[in-house]
């Protein structure tokens, strides 16, 4: 027998939200501690896309203003 307790007897009564409310927030996370993921891994073109902003944004300006001093 487990010692843990589920999200719902940790948090009932002490969220300070509507009943309503708390009942969905609950469900949610014991759908994400059911699953054990929250969101899936980033695609390839997300990558390619965190890259290229990395690229035009931090590294050309470097480039820029160090050839600029030149």
């Amino acid at each position: 027998m487990e010692n843990r307790k589920t999200v719902r007897e940790e948090l009932e009564g002490k969220t300070e939200m509507s009943l309503e409310n708390e009942q969905s927030l609950f469900e949610k996370l014991e759908e994400i501690e059911r699953d054990g993921s929250i969101v899936g891994p980033l695609a390839k073109a997300d990558w390619i896309g965190i890259a290229a902003f990395f690229l035009v944004l931090g590294i050309f300006p470097l480039i820029y203003y160090a050839v600029k001093l030149f």
